[in-house]
């Protein structure tokens, strides 16, 4: 599991994730894991974005990563920016994602049995800006009886979803109040906040007990993405 979490101010987004990794049984692999990424091209977009879920799916002589890809597929979708309608940019996104992931199956048996468990395979958070428009999208790639479906992608209002999450503690997500029209350094303290006490009541409230490990947190505006707590593991 993870702590996946959003906010929005005037001029800018903050966004924070834990770092404990653990495989589809349970494993535990890291407590330094990273969890949000970048993608940015100057004048067109500036982006911030984490996952959370089974993002990575390995067979014995390969593995599809989705934060990898999401690289890959930025790059690629970098001439197809249109600031007059940004949600092409992210349906563009989602789309590559996809045909990646429908080929790399072809390449196993086309079936997601062996892999993975959940029929909710991972899913994205985006945040930030395509030219001067303010974007929040989240995106949910998932199978049935082991074949992958066409992605959902679903647009956020910045100004009704002050605070967005994908995933962490709902028993700690109902007392928090949203950052509404604060400022940046509201906004990222509350979602660094939050994050944290996922973490510290890994003991304490039951649907907490499988965060952990190191929090990190970053910012994105018209200016491009910034780290505040950077992650320990990068790639």
């Amino acid at each position: 599991m993870t702590v996946l979490v959003a906010a929005s101010s005037p001029i800018g987004f903050a966004i924070a994730a834990d770092g404990r990794r653990v495989s589809a049984n349970g494993e535990h692999w890291s407590d330094s894991a990273q969890k949000i990424w970048s993608a940015v091209s100057p004048s067109k977009f500036a982006i911030a974005y984490g996952w959370c879920g089974n993002t990575r799916l390995e067979t014995r002589v390969n593995a599809f990563d989705f934060p990898s890809v999401s690289q890959e597929v930025f790059a690629d979708v970098n001439d197809t920016v249109d600031n007059a309608k940004p949600e092409a940019l992210f349906q563009n996104f989602v789309q590559g994602v996809y045909l990646r992931l429908r080929w790399f199956l072809e390449g196993v048996d086309s079936s997601l049995s062996n892999i993975i468990l959940p029929e909710v395979i991972a899913q994205v958070l985006l945040v930030g800006y395509v030219g001067q428009n303010p974007v929040q999208f989240t995106a949910t790639f998932a199978h049935h009886k082991g074949q992958v479906q066409v992605p959902c992608l679903r647009s956020h209002d910045a100004g009704e979803d002050d605070l967005l999450l994908l995933s962490g503690s709902a028993t700690l997500f109902s007392n928090l109040v949203g950052p509404e029209n604060a400022s940046l350094e509201i906004a990222t303290e509350t979602v660094r906040r939050y994050t944290q006490d996922c973490v510290d009541h890994q003991c304490s409230i039951e649907d907490c007990s499988s965060f952990g490990g190191h929090v990190h947190v970053a910012t994105v505006t018209k200016d491009g993405f910034h780290w505040v707590i950077p992650p320990i593991e990068t790639k």
